[in-house]
């Protein structure tokens, strides 16, 4: 790692005008003007209140996820919402768990009914994966939730974490990367009622099913004889594995410490740091990306004082107060700068070619933005709650904004900085369907398939992989990120090669190449700061 003077890279929130305007930024790099630049809109504009947890990139679109109080009927339900490219609604629907369903069933209802709601989604080959918990207020216990659905929601099997053999009495999952084999989530777990919990990590299977998990405890105790929280709240992939983040109570009753792990490939611990921010608040890490800029790998965002971005405050409260933190990071667990910024929570940020953007509230409105400018701002009170990346240098906000006084589930895009355009419109002929720069749907039966996935290696030069990654039995959804663990903000998928003979698949020797019909766009997108006239393109 090369030295640094973190004034480049942040600056805390001097007024409420706005970010201090320094030169290159933890969060981004562009021009030091604040600039709040046009979108497209959703809101879930249903009472009394609703809000959108998590936001994943789809199939020509984006599906976000979350929880809303049906109206008149006082019952908290998940609430997953599909939209297209224009931010227009596909498909909604809104999830009971069996729990729930049953004690509604019951006559006469005695005792509390069990709430429900959605916290993050995958897509699957087939579907999705919605995930989330279901609240047990008569014993004040959260239990993770799984929904396996088809691509138009509806539920094919539904599965609870709550009967694991010694875990998860208590547990909810907060976020997930994919994996070669599945999913990879964290979260929380404890395995009585009232007692102690650990960091939670759960290994998924695509339809759901539960592979491994293993608890995390911050500290060596018996969870069964304290009641302290350990809580995982964000992933990522690491140069050197993985690395979580959270918060943990040090002391019985005391506030929440920052919490960061950082674990290798077999998911065992490499370090972990621990910090406090304010005497006597709470400080909690909400947000993990992985960061390009030269001195630090990753970068974490969080709050300071009490809130709590999984439970119900967050639905219910009128504004979002607090301050923010946003710190640097090596994948060796050296913290290389920490800034808090004062009016300003935040709670997810995100990788883009342009840098890490982050999402949060400033001044009790909604904000998308970095260090040195502001890409987005609610004219009302809000908050975003998850980013993901769109098209170009387009990303999508999500969360709750509150309009005349009632809270709503909304999403938006924001362009973030310069860049391209979005890539023509994937066509469906042939076997191959491109769905983007790093995807590709693959009809047919096929023995093998290579793919070819151009890429920055990080040395200034341009690296290329050409690697076989089995075969499809009718569908198949392949994406590079997954199979070859590179960074989706700099690679591209050139080809793929089928082939339906047995035996060793040969690179050139397959039965149809079929090459990406946007790879001049994904090119400028995601490789124009290398020189790749050598590839011929």
């Amino acid at each position: 790692m090369v030295g640094y003077d973190r004034r480049r890279f942040l600056a805390a929130a001097a007024t409420t005008a706005g970010l201090s305007s320094i030169p290159g930024s933890a969060l981004g790099g562009g021009e030091s003007n604040v600039t709040t630049t046009g979108g497209t809109e959703w809101e879930y504009a249903r009472p009394p209140s609703s809000l959108y947890e998590d936001v994943l990139r789809i199939d020509d679109g984006y599906l976000v996820v979350g929880g809303t109080d049906v109206p008149d009927v006082f019952e908290t339900r998940g609430l997953a919402t599909a939209l297209s490219t224009d931010v227009e609604e596909r498909w909604n629907r809104t999830y009971q768990s069996t729990p729930q369903r049953e004690a509604r069933a019951m006559e006469p209802q005695i005792g509390p009914i069990p709430e429900d709601w959605l916290t993050l989604a995958f897509e699957t080959g087939d579907g999705y994966l919605l995930i989330g918990w279901t609240y047990f207020d008569s014993a004040a216990v959260y239990v993770t939730r799984v929904y396996e659905v088809d691509e138009d929601g509806t539920v094919r099997s539904e599965r609870s974490l709550g009967d694991l053999e010694d875990a998860s009495a208590f547990s909810y999952l907060t976020d997930g990367v994919e994996t070669a084999d599945g999913f990879l989530c964290c979260g929380t777990e404890s395995p009585g009622i009232s007692l102690g919990s650990a960091g939670w990590l759960v290994d998924l299977e695509g339809d759901g099913s539960v592979a491994d998990y293993t608890r995390v405890p911050a500290t060596d105790r018996d969870l069964e004889t304290t009641t302290r929280s350990d809580v995982f709240q964000a992933i990522t992939p690491a140069p050197g594995g993985y690395a979580v983040a959270g918060s943990y109570e040090p002391e019985p009753d005391a506030p929440a410490e920052g919490w960061i792990v950082g674990l290798d490939a077999d998911l065992n611990q490499r370090w972990d740091e621990r910090f406090a921010l304010e005497a006597g608040e709470p400080t909690i890490v909400y947000d993990i990306a992985p960061s390009d800029v030269d001195g630090y790998d990753f970068v974490v965002v969080g709050t300071t004082g009490e809130f709590d971005r999984f439970g119900r405050s967050i639905l219910t409260d009128p504004a979002v107060t607090g301050d923010g933190f946003v710190a640097g990071y090596t994948d060796a667990g050296e913290r290389r700068w920490l800034e808090v910024l004062e009016n300003q929570p935040l709670f997810c940020a995100l990788r883009t070619p342009s840098g890490v953007v982050a999402g949060g509230a400033r001044d009790g409105n909604g904000w998308v933005g970095t260090a040195d400018r502001t890409d987005f701002e609610t004219d009302d009170p809000g908050v975003v709650t998850a980013l993901s990346r769109g098209y170009g240098r387009e990303v999508v906000a999500a969360g709750r904004r509150i309009e005349d006084g009632a809270p709503a589930a909304w999403a938006r895009t924001v362009s973030v900085g310069s860049g391209t355009d979005r890539p023509e419109t994937p066509s469906n002929d042939g076997p191959a369907e491109f769905l983007d720069c790093q995807r590709v749907r693959i009809d047919g039966d096929y023995t093998d398939v290579i793919a070819r996935v151009t890429f920055d290696p990080g040395d200034g030069q341009v690296g290329n992989i050409v690697e076989p990654i089995g075969g499809v039995d009718g569908n198949r959804l392949i994406d590079v990120v997954a199979e070859f663990d590179v960074d989706p903000t700099t690679a591209a998928l050139t080809s793929v090669e089928l082939f339906t003979s047995d035996g060793i698949a040969v690179p050139g020797l397959g039965d149809d190449e079929i090459r990406n019909p946007n790879l001049s766009a994904c090119f400028d997108d995601v490789l124009g700061h290398l020189d790749i006239d050598s590839l011929g393109q």
